[in-house]
């Protein structure tokens, strides 16, 4: 990893990724202890210590099966209640897994829409990593989030992508389930089409500011430069830019 964890953070995730050693399925990567400390690099040694390292694993393993394909574009959303024959462990609560292109918002909407439902977040899990997948959206390698991608593998390309695992109250009903896997898949379209429209919007402030040096409107000087100047200033980071 490129930034390091405190030693007893690393101690539960190798005990993890030994425990995703003995439960590999066919199919599943070599490189499954890698996997499983990108994963929970960011994850708290109070929130691992308190689940067994068994059922931490197979979450992390179900959730990098759901994976296995997705075509670019598509989130990859799913709700359920794990249960131990299908799903290898499970848990008390309902899980939500969420796969989709790394971009601006994602925590924050989906923190909304769990706030909306009065469900109680037991636990959150937000890897940011590279994948590597082919043109049909096989997962063909998963390395550390850097700024900058790895190079990149015959048949394959690499993108960042931004994987959640949360736990909540448990929902009864699968018509519950389905309602809220709904919601979630709704507003990460609504995600993407903002973000999509941001950075054009984005673009179209900074030509324009570029604009009125090149090719200045028929005002003052001043006023260019002040109108320059704010755009500038909106670029930077200063407005949400929502389409």
């Amino acid at each position: 990893m490129t930034t390091s964890i405190p030693a007893a953070r690393q101690k539960l995730i190798e005990r993890i990724a030994a425990a995703a050693s003995d439960a590999r399925r066919r199919g599943d990567p070599q490189d499954l202890a890698d996997f499983i400390r990108h994963y929970y690099h960011g994850v708290g040694e109070d929130d691992l210590g308190r689940y067994p390292a068994p059922e931490l694993a197979a979450a992390a393993l179900n959730h990098l099966r759901e994976g296995a394909t997705r075509k670019s574009g598509k989130p990859l959303v799913r709700v359920f209640n794990p249960a131990l024959k299908t799903d290898g462990f499970s848990s008390t609560h309902t899980l939500i897994e969420v796969i989709i292109e790394d971009m601006p918002f994602l925590v924050d909407s989906l923190g909304l829409v769990l706030g909306q439902t009065g469900l109680t977040v037991h636990m959150m899990v937000h890897p940011m990593l590279n994948v590597c997948r082919d043109k049909a959206g096989k997962l063909q390698g998963v390395a550390a989030y850097e700024a900058t991608k790895p190079s990149a593998r015959a048949g394959c390309s690499w993108a960042h992508e931004s994987w959640q695992h949360v736990e909540i109250d448990r929902i009864g009903t699968a018509e519950g389930l389905r309602e809220l896997e709904q919601r979630i898949q709704r507003t990460l379209n609504d995600v993407q089409l903002a973000v999509s429209d941001w950075r054009t919007m984005k673009q179209r402030a900074l030509d324009l500011a570029a604009a009125l040096e090149t090719n200045p409107p028929p005002v003052s000087s001043q006023d260019a430069r002040e109108a320059k100047v704010l755009l500038d200033w909106i670029a930077d980071d200063h407005f949400t830019f929502l389409g």
